[in-house]
């Protein structure tokens, strides 16, 4: 009795860390299109591109988007590691390769944002023309990099600043639009 008590704890302590660290899910809309769930429950259509590899390198830019969003280094190197190789595959873009490995190369959350900077503008080339549905959104904060400022990619119009963390997390606007 004693020991089913324990494991049925475990199992729900488990059930809850996973749901409670988990960055998003994926979930189909009525016309096929993958929707992504953030932590807060939002839905939101990530675009879809003509070629599979882009599609999901935009999903693994999302994930390191993300992750410096929350900080969070450790996810940050594992979205740019896929990154990196999924564009590798691509075959069409050997700087976006480099800038996905410089990324996860970075020895600190500052030196990641940095580089995420160059990444962002380089991919946002590589998917202008490709979108096969939905949008790509082209945000920028002016105080990020030291007040040089810097563009990223978002599945939404709403601002989560990758570059200034929790301390200025709605810091930017959309500038632009990829469809």
């Amino acid at each position: 009795m004693f020991k089913t008590s324990i494991i049925t704890m475990l199992i729900a302590c488990a059930t809850l860390l996973s749901t409670a660290y988990a960055q998003h899910d994926h979930h189909k809309d009525q016309n096929g299109r993958e929707m992504h769930t953030n932590n807060e429950g939002h839905m939101k259509n990530v675009a879809e591109f003509k070629n599979a590899d882009l599609s999901k390198a935009y999903k693994h830019y999302l994930h390191l988007k993300t992750a410096l969003v929350a900080s969070d280094s450790k996810e940050a190197i594992n979205g740019a590691k896929m990154l990196a190789a999924v564009l590798h595959k691509y075959g069409k873009s050997t700087k976006a390769v480099k800038d996905a490995e410089k990324v996860a190369a970075a020895s600190n959350l500052y030196g990641k944002r940095k580089a995420f900077a160059v990444l962002s503008m380089t991919v946002a080339q590589l998917f202008k023309g490709q979108i096969a549905s939905g949008e790509v959104y082209v945000a920028f904060c002016p105080m990020a990099n030291n007040n040089q400022g810097g563009y990223w990619l978002a599945a939404e119009e709403e601002i989560n600043n990758p570059y200034l963390g929790a301390k200025m997390l709605k810091c930017g606007s959309v500038k632009n639009v990829i469809k």
